[in-house]
């Protein structure tokens, strides 16, 4: 069969490994998702790693981490606050 359709025996296998691999992905990408609503953004794949196995959802770190990035599910980092013109005011006060 490999020779008739010209194509190696580990590709055909890898092939047939990934067929049922995007269901998995999107349910889990659900849960995730669902999660992350929950935690209000802020947990990251570590984080929800822990999450899910509590769940006893039992997944690695890459690879809720690729699913993360797939689906755009990244925690949002939070940024400082940029502080403005503080020299300005400050010139502006009067000091005794």
């Amino acid at each position: 069969m490999f020779r008739f359709f010209q194509i190696s025996r580990s590709g055909y296998y890898d092939f047939v490994h990934r067929l049922g691999r995007q269901e998995k992905d999107v349910a889990l990408a659900e849960i995730i998702a669902e999660q992350r609503e929950r935690s209000f953004r802020t947990h990251g794949c570590r984080r929800m790693c822990l999450e899910l196995k509590k769940r006893d959802i039992h997944r690695g770190p890459k690879t809720i981490l690729r699913i993360m990035e797939k689906y755009e599910l990244l925690a949002e980092i939070r940024r400082r606050r940029k502080w403005g013109n503080l020299g300005q005011q400050a010139i502006n006060t009067k000091t005794c």
